[in-house]
Formats: C-alpha cells, structure tokens, sequence
C-alpha cells in the first residue's frame, strides 16, 4: 500500500479530489493533504509519500516549482500534475521535472483510477530496480571483505553499484566477536543509520559504516548497548577505506578473534594496536630467516651479497609500525655485528 499527497489551492478541488475516490481500493493507505506548496513540502518532511498530485497554477510557488523542490531534495516520490486547457503548455515544463502523468481538468474518477494504476506500476519498477541495486552492493561488499579484490574491477563495480568512484566511497570497519543474532543485528543497523552492511559468521559480525561517521565513537556505543544484555567484544580499525583496504582491515580483525575471546570481561579495542598470535609468529619466523640468511652468506665469503642483504633489511625498518621497531633495530644490531667481527 501506498501514501499519498494531494497539493490543490482550491478547497472545493481538493475536498472533491480526497473524498471521492476509493483510495484504498486504488492501492493507497493514507491521504494527505495541502493547500500550497510550501505546506506540501512540510508534509513530506513529517509524513513522506509515494505519490504527489499537484495543481500547476498555485499562489506563492506552482506546482512546477514544488516538483523541482522535490527531486531537488531527493525525495523519492512520484509526481503528478493536475492541469487546466489554459495550462496546457505547462505540460512540457511538467515532464521536463520527471512527472509520471498528468490529469486534465475536469477529470473523472476512472481517468484518476487510470492514472493511479499507471504510477502504482512505475512505484512497483523502481522497488524491484532498488532492491537488485542494494542485492549487488551486498554482495559487492561481502566479495571485498572475504576476497582480495582487483582495484580496476572494483572500480568498475562500484561505478557501476554505487553510482561512485571508488575513491569516493570510503568506509569505517567495525568487529563484534561471537555469535550475534539477528535481533540484535537489526537492532544495530536500525539504531546506527551509518551503517552500510553487516558480514555475518558464526564467530564475528563485521560492520561497515560510511565514512563520515566516527568508527572509535560509534564502535563505543554499540560496544555499551550490548554490554547490558549481551556483552560483545568489539574491535575496530583506525580511518576510513576505500573498498580495496577492505580485506586487510577485515582480516586484521578476524585475526583478533582469539584474543577477543580470552577477553574477561569483553572489552573495546583498536585492532591496529593489537599483535595476535599470528603476527607473533610471522615476525618470529621473519627474523629466524632473515638472520639464517645473512650467517649463510657470511659463512660463504660474499660480502656484497651480505652488505646488500643488510641494506634491504633496513630499508623495511621504514615501513614498520613504531611498537615493532625497537625489537628489529635490536636484531638488525646483533646481525650487522657478527657481520663486522
């Protein structure tokens, strides 16, 4: 069912319009009603509609310029122009502000119910149209946070998607570890507006915000919503990302999973300030090598394989976060000792 705003000056034209046409058996709930085009603009703020029918010819603004107002404002109503023979040549402007109809005065109630059924069917287009565009986003995102994705093809895909240049559309990323049920899932997405999907597994619930939000506040508040009811630990990683960051982001937080875990009680974290478990290692297993590498290559005489070794090993010092330094540096120390004595 369907809502709809009637914007008609004359008071005879719109009681006529209102009281004399089965609304409901047009597919239509509720009506709603203006004398002019400013009111008709603060109806849809506090009641929107599907459907808006105006006069043309209006005091203070016409109906041409409530249109223009309307997809100005990106309201996503259908609109319809009631016009006189005298204002026929309107209609050209009225089509030009993406009308779906017109009616001619004086109308009846079958071109009225004609009309009706008209724009019933574009409503019924663009919810079908809406809903495989939110289908492909959902599926465009969950592929960039489980999959390393190509840059071009997402570019292309979220051109395509979203409207967007990749590079414009940036995202904040947000953890709940455990099993999140689908209550409280819908309770998150309908309280956070900002948030643009939701990645469910059975051991952690990845949340995606638009950019514009704060993720440390928003990861804050949903951390102390749950913490009542069902306490979470909630993790969330620093910025916001294009699409292409989406799967080191994610998988920095699936790598937390233990260690959210073993969190008594379940606390709020950064997870660009945690090193888990697997980090460890790999950076254990770094040094081994790197360290094996440079005893082989002195123990074999050749010191400019050794001496360019050393210089790339430092070089990646520059890339490394400031908590893992001063560890390397130690280590790099040690080697570039036994290399000298």
């Amino acid at each position: 069912m369907y809502r709809v705003l009637l914007v008609e000056d004359e008071e005879i034209e719109l009681e006529t319009l209102r009281d004399y046409i089965d609304w409901k058996k047009n597919g239509i709930s509720r009506v709603f009603t203006a004398h002019n085009g400013r009111r008709a603009l603060e109806c849809l703020e506090e009641n929107m509609a599907d459907i808006v029918i105006t006069d043309i010819q209006m005091p203070g603004m016409s109906g041409i310029e409530l249109a223009e107002t309307i997809v100005r404002r990106g309201y996503p109503c259908k609109i319809v122009f009631l016009t006189g023979y005298d204002d026929f040549s309107y209609i050209h402007s009225a089509f030009q502000v993406n009308a779906v109809d017109y009616l001619l005065k004086p109308f009846t109630i079958e071109e009225v119910e004609a009309c009706l059924k008209k724009v019933r069917s574009e409503l019924e287009k663009s919810e079908i149209a809406d809903w495989s565009r939110k289908t492909a986003a959902k599926q465009l995102l969950e592929m960039a946070l489980r999959e390393k994705q190509e840059t071009e093809l997402l570019r292309k895909n979220f051109r395509g998607v979203f409207g967007e240049e990749l590079e414009e559309c940036r995202f904040g990323i947000i953890a709940v570890y455990g099993k999140t049920e689908e209550n409280i899932c819908s309770q998150i997405q309908e309280k956070y507006k900002g948030i643009r999907y939701i990645s469910k597994t059975e051991r952690i619930s990845i949340l995606l915000l638009a950019g514009y939000l704060s993720v440390k506040d928003t990861a804050f508040q949903i951390w102390n919503d749950l913490k009542e009811d069902a306490p979470r630990a909630v993790g969330w990683c620093s910025g916001a990302w294009t699409a292409d960051c989406l799967y080191e982001k994610a998988e920095k937080l699936r790598n937390c999973c233990v260690l959210a875990f073993h969190m008594d009680p379940p606390e709020l974290f950064c997870a660009d300030e945690k090193e888990t478990e697997g980090e460890k290692a790999y950076h254990f297993r770094e040094q081994k090598e790197r360290r094996e590498e440079i005893c082989r290559l002195v123990s074999n005489g050749k010191k400019q394989e050794t001496l360019q070794t050393m210089k790339d090993y430092f070089q990646q010092l520059k890339g490394l976060r400031r908590k893992h330094l001063r560890e390397k540096f130690t280590i790099s120390i040690c080697i570039y000792g036994t290399v000298l004595f």
